[in-house]
């Protein structure tokens, strides 16, 4: 799931392990699962994974939202300086 958290006086969304409710801090170390009624869940690998029959790796499940909302790569590297200003 996605979660707000207030950090400083400023609001930032945080994807969190939908088994454990932590935060996922590390991308590689993340699948995205769906279920019959394609619903999206987030989990942790190995620790907190549901073996749900369809899932795919958190990095490419973000790339595919990326790519779907019209970004393209020249877009994403002008990206930088906004993501530089996102760092907590």
């Amino acid at each position: 799931m996605i979660r707000l958290e207030h950090i400083n006086g400023r609001t930032y969304p945080f994807i969190v392990c939908d088994e454990c409710g932590e935060r996922i801090r590390d991308f590689k170390m993340a699948i995205v699962g769906w279920d019959s009624l394609n619903q999206f869940h987030h989990f942790h690998k190995v620790t907190c994974d549901r073996n749900l029959p369809r899932t795919v790796e958190l990095g490419t499940h973000l790339i595919h939202l990326l790519h779907n909302v019209g970004l393209n790569e020249a877009e994403i590297e002008s990206l930088s300086e906004l993501m530089r200003e996102c760092w907590i």
